[in-house]
């Protein structure tokens, strides 16, 4: 992300859970909880959501000091969103985003917003594809949106989140995700560690945010000295709930180390 980028704003994510809500119910994760607001403890950065059908969340708000992201979702129908950046006008409207069956983003498209300022049209040549495989984990993104290229996951035997490739139009690995480590304990919440691209559309990927991941490396191959060591703890409250995100940055040597506490809504 380009505006702004706390750790704890990947927490805050999408979340299907199994009960009355009218939005695509997910097959891919068991989540109950819903991650509400997190605040570091100096009171430097904030983060809040707000959820609409129960659980699709249609807005984000972080803070870190003057500057702030504000992120929201329009819903067109259960499975069909505008995603807009900086306020509700669909004047800041950026793309639409389709889900598939199972309710993980299927396409996201670049819009445009009409002379009549109600309409958009959808740019054919601006779009990412996510294609998923049998167990229902994305395996691939198609971008030919700003940061065009492909990516391309895989997951160990465990169905865990275990590698990220990210290779330009020429087919050269820009970036790769790896050496993942996980915290064994089972997951009930929509919180997730890893982003790759800059969208809400992050936000719909169910296979990344089903485990407690609590380590990886971000490579690259063209340019060995840009890594970046990323590393998590989390602590639970007395029903198992997450309460808290230690984050741990290091990046060309400097080391970033935040406590975050966080607020939760379970079922």
């Amino acid at each position: 992300m380009k505006k702004l980028l706390p750790a704890f704003l990947l927490l805050i994510t999408f979340a299907c859970r199994k009960d009355s809500s009218t939005s695509v119910p997910s097959t891919v994760s068991n989540q109950k909880c819903l991650l509400l607001s997190s605040t570091s403890p100096d009171g430097y950065t904030t983060a809040i959501a707000k959820y609409e059908l129960d659980s699709i969340v249609t807005e984000i708000k972080t803070t870190n000091g003057n500057e702030a992201l504000k992120w929201y979702l329009q819903i067109e129908n259960p499975k069909q969103f505008i995603f807009m950046d900086g306020d509700k006008s669909l004047k800041n409207a950026k793309t639409r985003i389709y889900l598939n069956d199972f309710g993980s983003i299927e396409k996201e498209i670049v819009v445009t917003l009409n002379a009549d300022g109600v309409t958009l049209t959808e740019d054919p040549d601006q779009v990412r594809l996510f294609t998923y495989n049998s167990k229902k984990q994305l395996i691939k993104v198609e971008s030919s949106i700003g940061d065009q290229g492909v990516y391309k996951l895989t997951y160990d035997s465990k169905n865990r989140l275990n590698r990220i490739s990210i290779q330009d139009t020429f087919d050269d690995e820009i970036f790769v995700y790896e050496n993942f480590t996980y915290l064994d304990k089972p997951k009930n919440d929509n919180s997730f560690v890893v982003a790759f691209f800059e969208s809400m559309a992050m936000y719909l990927i169910p296979s990344i945010r089903n485990v407690y991941i609590t380590g990886y490396q971000i490579n690259s191959p063209l340019f060995p000295a840009l890594s970046t060591e990323a590393k998590y703890d989390y602590t639970f409250d007395k029903e198992g709930n997450l309460s808290t995100v230690r984050n741990r940055i290091n990046t060309y040597g400097v080391a970033v180390d935040t406590v975050t506490p966080v607020t939760l809504s379970c079922k």
